[in-house]
């Protein structure tokens, strides 16, 4: 958040001494703070995007890995039936030679689903703080903009009045 606080604060110092005199004139002011406003949300989106850079990675994760533990659940039930029917490597043992390579199989896929539910918890912690972050952004970097407009407002009432203003 400091980070884009400190954009917004720079990128107004900066419009102020540029504008010089003209600092004073309302309309200019509001100007200058539709740029900082500009300015804070590009650096809100900067912050956010780098926060949220491993989330398609949680987001893949916990996607595919039931699938990786179906797979591997999969090949193992072939493998078990392809050792019941092959008498050399033990087979024709039955329900016992099934059942154990069938057991041994649907390991994978209490590991895939054990996989997934963890980075699904992570993913959406993740995606909850983000999006609580970015609240609080939008929040601090609206209450800025709104204490510089005031402190712009106060400026340009306190200024005296320049050479230039008609007098009737």
């Amino acid at each position: 958040m400091a980070r884009v606080i400190i954009t917004g604060v720079g990128e107004f110092t900066q419009g102020v001494r540029e504008l010089g005199p003209a600092a004073n004139d309302t309309v200019e002011l509001e100007l200058l703070l539709h740029g900082v406003e500009r300015s804070i949300d590009r650096a809100k989106k900067r912050e956010l995007a780098s926060l949220s850079r491993g989330l398609p990675v949680l987001a893949t994760i916990s996607s595919s890995a039931p699938f990786v533990g179906l797979f591997g659940t999969v090949f193992g039930i072939i493998t078990a039936f392809q050792r019941m029917a092959d008498p050399s490597k033990g087979g024709g043992g039955g329900l016992a030679t099934v059942s154990a390579g069938i057991a041994e199989a649907l390991l994978t896929t209490a590991v895939g689903l054990a996989v997934a539910i963890v980075t699904v918890w992570f993913y959406n912690f993740f995606t909850t703080k983000l999006e609580q972050i970015g609240a609080l952004i939008d929040d601090a970097s609206g209450e800025l903009t709104d204490r510089l407009m005031q402190h712009g407002r106060r400026r340009a009432h306190e200024s005296p009045p320049s050479s230039s203003a008609v007098t009737t």
